[in-house]
């Protein structure tokens, strides 16, 4: 059974097509929308169904409106209330909330533009202007409902902050004095104020705090409106550092155009990859570089410069590694590493996105070769080069492999998706659309034990895999359970385990990763199968108390793994429970008879 709930959804400032997507859904699907009449745009309410019943609530008390939700919800009702602009800004939804509560009803809430912003765009101005002001501040003036200490327009007005205040405009002549008399504001300092913002009637008033409340007199407003103040409401000269060209981030680098004139093969296994490798080729032959060499194992064009076809590329990477000092794999480090031959002679290996967005050092080689290539190539595609820890002056890290380290963690085939989502509070009834709808497609989840207890309910039936995990500034931990049916591939695994770690350690330091491995249980097939016979008189005892027995390969761990190694094989009797290790796990009567009846047949027989 869904639990009751409420959506309370922003309606944004006014205009009817500044509602969110996720709001305007939640329109359409509505049984019960209580709105704002006063502020919210009548067009809105097209949207709902002709059946939907919208309620107004501007008459509506506290209670009236929790009563009227609240029996909507419970009947199973899809409800909406619906408040102008954002409700988390003088929505007073906290109350609601707490009423809706009070009758076992959560709530959603779905975001919604601000008039604040509506106002910013009605200006056509940037209300957080470079070297000018970095801060906003969001706020109102006393009115019947007071303002607590510390939170005085003249107070915010000593920031220097942009100061947009709401519910003000009967007030504004007292503001504009008290910014100036008590916050210190020149009376020069640009003002304005904007009525009713992104509605068809909308207005724009600008001056300065020391005119503002005259024109807006003038102009006749007497609510509905937004002040600004603030020196970032005026074109200011200033330039920001986020388009500069020696400012870097996730999508441009500015690092140093870094020459490499060594010996370079790329490798592309797709159109894109190879259509970024002739970009990478030409870039690094220029001048007196030697040009480098393109290996294909994608059908090429008649475009220059041809790539080597090869049928192989692991092979032709190995064959290739000792005639060049830098290779370029066109890809992502998923795709890469599984190509890595054990050993590379010490060769710079670079893996770069076919986008370009990044390039990342796999191996750097003598004397930072891979680090400064890495960032060569980073600076050609415009992306962000992702290098090792420098080294010491004159120190000359050694070549390193991670073939051995990650090749059996990465699987050649690539036939999965892995998405990454938030569950925000923890409570269910907050995750959002998109979260929910991965929840309900995925096949697997990953997670933090604490977090997966939040949505156990909603991923029954799927697998698992479960980590601890802790983490502080300078220090995290990471739990794993290695499991596996075949002895063999389990100590695989463990070996993977220690070559990643040792592989962290080359790359890093030693120290910076310490690896503890425990075995605490081990698979009992290789104890049961020389002594088969116990399983055969379990299967005979099932049958003879009416039980069709069934036979299913498990790799957790139980008591009766643990014994058979101490020297008493046990295999795994069925209990005839239901839900196993989850909150409704539960075993009917009738299953506990039977296998009563099993286990006195085992002794008996």
């Amino acid at each position: 059974m869904n639990m009751p709930f409420v959506e309370i959804v922003g309606a944004g400032p006014g205009a009817e097509d500044l509602i969110t997507m996720r709001g305007l859904r939640a329109l359409q699907q509505a049984d019960l929308v209580v709105y704002a009449g006063s502020l919210v745009a009548p067009a809105l309410l097209r949207h709902c169904r002709p059946d939907c019943l919208c309620r107004d609530s501007a008459s509506m008390d506290l209670a009236e409106q929790v009563a009227v939700m609240s029996e909507a919800a419970l009947a199973g009702k899809r409800v909406v209330r619906l408040h102008t602009g954002d409700p988390a800004l003088y929505g007073a939804i906290d109350e609601q909330i707490r009423g809706l509560a009070q009758r076992g009803i959560t709530v959603r809430i779905t975001p919604g533009v601000s008039s604040v912003f509506a106002a910013a765009a009605a200006l056509g101005c940037e209300l957080t202007g470079p070297e000018t002001a970095q801060s906003v501040v969001l706020t109102r003036t006393p009115g019947r409902t007071p303002m607590p200490a510390g939170e005085q327009a003249a107070t915010f007005a000593r920031t220097g902050a942009t100061l947009a205040f709401f519910l003000s405009t009967g007030k504004v002549a007292d503001l504009m004095q008290e910014l100036q008399d008590a916050g210190g504001l020149a009376p020069d300092t640009p003002a304005a104020a904007v009525y009713r913002a992104s509605w068809p009637d909308e207005q724009v008033v600008r001056s300065t705090v020391a005119d503002l409340a005259r024109k807006v007199e003038e102009a006749g407003f007497r609510r509905q409106s937004l002040i600004l103040v603030g020196r970032a409401l005026a074109a200011s000269a200033a330039v920001s550092r986020l388009y500069d060209g020696d400012f870097s981030h996730g999508y441009r680098n500015s690092l140093p155009d870094e020459a490499f004139h060594g010996t370079c093969a790329l490798y592309a296994a797709s159109p894109a990859g190879l259509a970024q490798a002739r970009t990478l080729a030409a870039a690094l032959a220029q001048g007196d570089a030697p040009a480098p060499v393109i290996f294909a194992s994608c059908p090429a064009d008649d475009q220059q410069p041809a790539p080597q076809p090869v049928t192989d590329m692991a092979a032709a990477l190995t064959n290739a590694l000792p005639r060049f000092e830098a290779h370029i794999i066109l890809g992502t480090p998923r795709q890469a590493l599984p190509l890595l031959p054990a050993a590379t002679g010490g060769a710079a290996v670079i893996c770069c996105a076919e986008s370009g967005r990044h390039a990342v050092c796999l191996l750097d080689g003598p004397d930072h070769a891979g680090d400064r290539l890495t960032r060569r190539v980073a600076r050609i595609t415009g992306g962000l080069a992702i290098t090792g820890p420098a080294g010491n002056e004159g120190n000359e890290p050694a070549a390193v492999s991670p073939a051995d380290a990650t090749a059996s963690l990465v699987s050649s085939s690539r036939h999965g998706q892995v998405l990454v989502v938030g569950l925000g509070s923890g409570d269910p009834a907050q995750l959002t659309p998109e979260v929910d709808a991965a929840l309900r497609r995925c096949d697997t989840v990953a997670g933090y034990s604490k977090y997966v207890d939040f949505i156990r309910d909603r991923i029954r039936g799927k697998r698992l895999i479960e980590t601890g995990m802790k983490g502080e500034v300078e220090r995290s931990e990471l739990s794993y359970i290695i499991r596996d049916h075949d002895m063999e591939k389990f100590e695989e695994k463990k070996a993977v385990m220690t070559a990643a770690a040792d592989f962290i350690n080359r790359k890093y330091g030693a120290g910076t990763l310490e690896l503890t491995v425990k075995d605490s249980y081990y698979n009992m097939k290789k104890c049961i199968e020389p002594c088969m016979y116990v399983v055969e008189r379990a299967k005979k005892a099932m049958a003879a108390a009416g039980m069709n027995p069934v036979e299913v390969p498990i790799r957790g761990g139980t008591d009766g793994a643990r014994l058979s190694y101490e020297g008493l094989p046990c295999p795994n009797l069925c209990t005839g429970g239901e839900n196993y290790h989850g909150r409704f796990e539960f075993i009917p009567t009738e299953d506990m008879e039977k296998c009563v009846r099993m286990l006195v047949e085992i002794l008996t027989a």
